[in-house]
This record gives structure tokens, C-alpha cells and sequence, in this order.
């Protein structure tokens, strides 16, 4: 009985201490927001609030419960990589996506989540069920370049037009070849 309550205890200092950071995270935006120059013009960042530092151990520890509620698997998932600065395996991505609240489902998750990132230009794909972004290994991006959409929809018109002329003209030459 006492080691729940110390859990409690535990879980709610650790709850207060993440809205306080969430909270301290704001006032510090606003403030570089206002303008307020700091001597030297350039304002002290540290690594944890740019995600470039590397988590070393468990990357699940850098993800908190419902983190990434309402996101998409693909944002969740750039936001963690970002998170850990390095790349990870597939499985160790869901499992990140899952306990910050994105539902990864479907009859094979592993192969969703797999088959999403490969088709999404921010992730790269190192080696068997390893994936980085993309803005981390330029030198693997094997033209996965997004067209802009206004050209993608130009081209399905044209496509569209193009079956239809064809099915037009084998109409009408069928029509000639019964005559």
C-alpha cells in the first residue's frame, strides 16, 4: 500500500515539475518575442529546448503520455526522431508514437508505420527498419522531392483528359469497324 502511494507522490511531482517547464518554456518565447535584447545579442539556448542533443539510454524516456495526441503518424514520429537527434528502429518508433497517445493500429502496425515513412519525403530509411530525417541525411534522399500540389492536380486533369480522348477514339473505331 505504501509503495502506491509513493508512486502518487512521485507521479504528481513530476507532473507539477512538466507543466512548471511547460510554463517557464512560454514566459521565455514571449519574452524573446518582446524583444529583450540579452548582452552579446544572442539568447542562451540550451540543447534539451532545440532537440539537438542526442538522448543516450532509453529514447522512450523523451516522450511523455499523449504527447503526440491528434498528430498524424508521420508528424509524431518526425517530432520523436527530432526529439532523440538520431535514428531509430521501427518497432522502438511505434512504441514512442503508441505511449505519446497515437494509435497505431491496422492488422500489421509494423509494416503501416513502415510503408508511411517510406513513402513520406521527411524520413530517409538507413537499413532494415532504420529511419532518419531526411534534413539530417541529405545524401540519402533518392528523389523524394514533393510536387507542388497545383502541379499534381495539373497532371491527373491531363492524365484524365488523355483516357478520355482514348476511350473516345476506340469508340468510334468500333463503330466504324461494325459499319
Amino acid at each position: 500500500m505504501a509503495e502506491t502511494e509513493k508512486g502518487q507522490v512521485f507521479a504528481a511531482a513530476i507532473s507539477e515539475i512538466d507543466r512548471q517547464i511547460e510554463e517557464l518554456r512560454g514566459i521565455r518565447e514571449a519574452l524573446i518575442r518582446l524583444g529583450a535584447n540579452p548582452p552579446g545579442g544572442k539568447y542562451p539556448v540550451s540543447p534539451s529546448l532545440t532537440g539537438s542533443a542526442v538522448v543516450t539510454g532509453d529514447p522512450l524516456a523523451a516522450v511523455r503520455e499523449q504527447e503526440f495526441a491528434g498528430m498524424s503518424w508521420t508528424q509524431a514520429a518526425r517530432v520523436f526522431l527530432q526529439r532523440i537527434g538520431r535514428n531509430e528502429k521501427t518497432p522502438m518508433i511505434i512504441a514512442a508514437l503508441k505511449k505519446g497517445g497515437v494509435d497505431v493500429g491496422g492488422k500489421n502496425p509494423m509494416s503501416g508505420l513502415y510503408t508511411a515513412l517510406a513513402r513520406h519525403s521527411a524520413f530517409v530509411r538507413l537499413g532494415k527498419n532504420y529511419w532518419d530525417l531526411a534534413e539530417r541525411r541529405p545524401d540519402l534522399m533518392h528523389g523524394k522531392t514533393k510536387r507542388p500540389p497545383e502541379k499534381t492536380a495539373k497532371l491527373r486533369r491531363k492524365r484524365k483528359l488523355k483516357r478520355l480522348r482514348e476511350a473516345v477514339q476506340a469508340g468510334t473505331e468500333t463503330r466504324k469497324a461494325a459499319s
